[in-house]
């Protein structure tokens, strides 16, 4: 029974409560309470919420603001630096530190643009320096194909003096045999002759380089005798003949020495 009459207690209050929630949200919105059903013949009809007015301010501008400020400019500055003072903090240098540093940075900057200026100018030679020696590249690498092609044909041209030498040589050695084999024709013609004819023959053929060439083949007795003769039929010229013959049988010794 008590529950019972708790719960009911609960409930009046509940309704109660929300009635005035609703009755006070209608009154402050505005709404004619009147009107509503169930409620509305509870209020006076001229009975209205009480809503007041916003008041509006009346703009009020820059000029106005100004006009109005009765302090000086001075104070004015003043009063403005006393505000921004708050928002500044002290420097850690002074001022002049400041300059000096200032002083230091710009002969930095000078001797940065000055240094700049110098290793474009470097750079600029090196490039020229590039280039001349590309051109030297180029130039020695035609000489070097100038001097292959003048090697291949100084190769060329050493085989054909080869075989040229190689045939003139040959020539040589066939002349000297001819002249071997005539010179012995003509000792042969010498030797067997009578020793005055022989003489008077080879003396009128011969000079004495020639004659001593002849005598040097004969066997040591037709030498001598022919070399008498000489002597007798020309004995102004014999020292000629007999200095020619000692020349050539000293060589030929020697030849036949090696």
């Amino acid at each position: 029974m008590k529950n019972a009459l708790n719960y009911i207690t609960y409930g009046i209050c509940g309704a109660a409560i929300m009635g005035a929630s609703f009755i006070g949200y209608i009154v402050i919105s505005g709404t004619p309470v009147q009107d509503l059903k169930g409620v509305g013949p509870l209020f006076a009809g001229n009975v209205q919420a009480e809503v007041e007015p916003e008041v509006t301010p009346e703009e009020i501008t820059a000029r106005d603001e100004r006009a109005a400020d009765s302090r000086g400019n001075r104070q004015v500055f003043a009063d403005a630096g006393v505000a921004l003072s708050a928002f500044s903090l002290p420097s850690p240098f002074s001022v002049a530190e400041l300059d000096d540093l200032e002083k230091r940075l710009t002969t930095k900057l000078s001797a940065l643009e000055a240094r700049e200026g110098d290793l474009e100018q470097r750079e600029a030679e090196v490039e020229r320096t590039r280039n001349h020696l590309a051109d030297l590249e180029v130039a020695l690498e035609q000489q070097r194909s100038a001097l292959l092609a003048q090697s291949d044909n100084n190769e060329a041209r050493g085989a054909e003096l080869d075989n040229k030498s190689g045939q003139v040589t040959a020539g040589t050695t066939e002349l000297k045999a001819d002249r071997k084999a005539f010179l012995a024709e003509k000792a042969q013609l010498y030797a067997d002759n009578k020793a005055e004819d022989a003489a008077r023959m080879l003396v009128k053929a011969e000079a004495p380089i020639g004659a001593a060439e002849v005598l040097v083949l004969l066997d040591a007795a037709r030498r001598t005798e022919l070399l008498e003769q000489i002597e007798i039929q020309l004995p102004d010229e014999f020292k000629a003949y007999y200095d020619a013959f000692n020349q050539v049988l000293a060589a030929r010794t020697a030849a036949n020495a090696r």
